[in-house]
């Protein structure tokens, strides 16, 4: 009886982990990889984000020089969730580095530390910032061919 109560309590935590997450409690991950266009040209340094409403998670992608990207959940490029997924596409403007002084340096403002000297522009309609009202949608599938995401986006 005594080694019956030990061998329940060691099945216990295998019974609440359930099957379909790892031990770490990550869900399985599918590479995903793609381009973003706007207006027919590649789009450099844009944020791709897929929401995953079913896994209330996200996956995170930033277009290289070339407009490509490849999605990230929990570590760098590990892929994505599968299930249907809202996308939004993002592009700020790029400001140069601020050339007010720091603390420690003659004229330091310390109200101005953190303004930014202008605001960025939105260089993608603002549609496309929201899950809501972007349009863009797709699933992947729990494989381990998932074919390309390819994102047009227009005015």
């Amino acid at each position: 009886m005594k080694y019956l109560g030990l061998a329940f309590s060691l099945l216990i935590p295998f019974i609440f982990l359930g099957c379909s997450r790892s031990v770490d409690g990550r869900l399985p991950t599918y590479k995903v990889s793609g381009t973003v266009k706007y207006k027919g040209k590649l789009l450099e340094n844009a944020d791709v984000i897929l929401q995953f409403a079913e896994h209330n998670k996200t996956s995170f992608g930033r277009t290289n020089s070339l407009g490509e990207f490849t999605l990230a959940t929990y570590e760098n490029a590990d892929g994505a969730l599968a299930g249907e997924a809202m996308i939004t596409v993002t592009k700020w403007e790029e400001l140069p580095a601020s050339t007010a002084p720091i603390a420690g340096q003659p004229g330091y403002d310390p109200s101005k530390a953190y303004a930014p000297e202008k605001a960025p522009k939105l260089l993608v309609p603002s549609k496309y910032t929201d899950f809501k009202t972007s349009g863009l949608k797709t699933v992947i599938n729990a494989s381990s061919s998932t074919p390309p995401l390819n994102l047009e986006l227009e005015d």
